[in-house]
């Protein structure tokens, strides 16, 4: 019985070791293309697209908006540079306040829950132990009888769904992806099955370095989410969704290596290349090169949190410097953004600031996002656009950008939520500019927001409560007006709106079986009371 309760949180892992055994690293043999005249694809208008998607990153982790880690003094110059050289939009939206139902979105151009991709795909088991904390204030819910019959391998997104990389490899891109999928991982979802021509990366999770590396510098946190990722994650990824293999390296740093000789291996034919950092999800592992420079900050989580910032903004700077190196930036468009907020057990309080909330919640601070783009020879320098904008505008607006998609999307007139934003961000915004939505909606269970020009309200079975506020007045979401007298016909009217963009969404494809207390305004199990604000996530 005690080898059991020591030893049962790795058996996961050793599962799949057995399933899927990791190999030795193999370089890899990017499919090269070289035409006989080089010069047909620089008479070709269509853009090269890089869209870059980062995991669980907090809104002040990078230095653009003013601030940064350790206040400041840890700079992003390479991912601010996207937003300098071509349009920030300072109002930026995620599909969703978790992982995959957020990158079902983005991959679509769709609300998640218009697709049924409500929850995140997780094992049932996995769930329980993570929604029933013995340390929690306010305890998990498990619904066991939902749990019975549910298999990972149907938390996919559906077939029936074109993804972003499909509709381009339609119209004639190469289609590569690097980094994490988490949209399905049996051997019909995969990505390669997806659209993607090549991808190297995994379905949820990585190691940055192998256990026991001398360049590793690690950070264990004080919760089951953490524990169960150092005895289970490995160091691994996939080429081709065939076999695992070890990356070489810094899991970043491969990346933005493999991502720059992808480049140069496509550089004379249009490509999309979706590069899916992992960073900076848990488990937090610095490289030691990186944790080596910040030897002035004493608190070592911030130290080793800082080191991975540094590396995923190096990273970025990789890629884009190979853009300029094979003279291919001028038509290049570049997309940085984030998938949600940044979760509260990774035990900062200042990492999603000036906005409350966290990952698992729809107030700001779990579904604001930057977003970045760049295309220089469409998108003037140091624009600046300030109206809401969301990830499910990314698919039409990759789409509008060439010839052939923005025929494609006219077929599909009425099916995306999202917007083309290439004629907002190359038209001079003035106060008359119509907003290019009138609503943005989010659900998870029975919790659910819309936000609606300046207001924004969120209603929540548990508990039962509604929030709603005046963004432009009070944008981090301070001072509830649900309750407040003159506000009764306002907070009627936004309910309505949300209920009526609720009715037209589906049924989730399966349930969610759990249900976890996060607290507004506090860190993960810390500090807790019962007088906290407080809202139950379903999964």
């Amino acid at each position: 019985y005690n080898l059991w309760n020591k030893y049962w949180i790795y058996i996961p892992g050793i599962l799949l070791s057995l399933k899927s055994p990791v190999a030795k690293n193999q370089r890899v043999s990017w499919d090269s293309f070289k035409p006989d005249n080089t010069s047909d694809r620089a008479a070709d208008n269509d853009p090269n697209i890089i869209l870059i998607l980062v995991d669980d990153l907090g809104f002040n982790d990078i230095s653009f908006y003013g601030g940064g880690v350790f206040g400041g003094n840890i700079s992003t110059p390479h991912i601010d540079s996207i937003a300098h050289n071509g349009v920030s939009f300072l109002n930026a939206y995620t599909g969703h306040a978790t992982c995959a139902p957020s990158r079902a979105a983005l991959m679509t151009g769709r609300y998640a829950t218009r697709v049924g991709f409500e929850f995140t795909p997780t094992h049932p088991g996995y769930v329980k132990i993570l929604g029933t904390s013995p340390k929690a204030l306010r305890k998990g819910i498990y619904h066991k009888h939902l749990a019975e019959g549910l298999s990972t391998d149907n938390m996919t997104l559906p077939l029936s769904e074109v993804t972003m990389a499909q509709a381009l490899a339609d119209v004639g891109y190469r289609t590569l992806m690097l980094g994490k999928w988490h949209l399905g991982d049996t051997d019909e979802t995969k990505p390669i099955r997806r659209g993607f021509h090549e991808t190297l990366g995994f379905n949820l999770l990585s190691r940055s370095l192998p256990p026991g590396h001398t360049d590793a510098v690690d950070f264990r946190l004080d919760d089951m989410l953490d524990k169960f990722c150092w005895a289970n994650v490995q160091y691994a990824v996939s080429k081709d969704g065939v076999g695992r293999m070890e990356p070489e390296g810094y899991l970043t740093d491969y990346f933005a290596e493999e991502a720059s000789r992808a480049i140069e291996a496509n550089r004379y034919r249009k490509f999309f290349m979706y590069m899916s950092f992992l960073a900076p999800h848990t488990p937090l592992q610095a490289h030691k090169k990186y944790y080596d420079q910040l030897a002035h900050i004493e608190d070592e989580l911030t130290r080793v949190y800082g080191a991975i910032i540094l590396a995923l903004d190096n990273a970025v700077g990789r890629i884009l410097r190979s853009l300029k190196d094979t003279g291919l930036e001028d038509n290049t468009m570049v997309i940085f953004t984030n998938d949600n907020g940044a979760p509260n057990w990774i035990m900062r309080m200042d990492v999603n600031r000036p906005y409350r909330g966290w990952k698992g919640t729809l107030f700001e601070g779990g579904i604001r996002t930057p977003l970045f783009m760049q295309w220089p020879r469409v998108i003037p320098a140091g624009t600046v656009r300030s109206h809401p904008v969301s990830h499910i505008d990314l698919f039409p607006t990759i789409l509008s950008s060439t010839a052939d998609g923005r025929a494609a999307l006219s077929s599909r007139e009425g099916e995306l939520d999202g917007v083309n934003l290439l004629p907002y961000v190359t038209t001079l915004e003035t106060p008359s500019t119509p907003p290019p939505h009138e609503t943005l909606y989010w659900r998870s269970g029975h919790y659910s927001a819309l936000r609606r020009g300046e207001w924004k309200v969120q209603v929540a079975g548990n508990p039962n409560k509604k929030w709603l506020f005046n963004l432009k007045e009070d944008p981090a979401e301070h001072n509830n007006l649900a309750d407040v007298a003159g506000y009764e016909n306002i907070l009627y009217d936004m309910v309505d709106h949300l209920n009526k963009v609720a009715a037209t969404q589906r049924e989730p494809i399966w349930p969610s079986i759990t249900e976890t207390a996060i607290h507004i305004d506090k860190l993960f199990e810390h500090n807790e009371t019962l007088e906290d604000e407080y809202v139950y996530w379903p999964n």
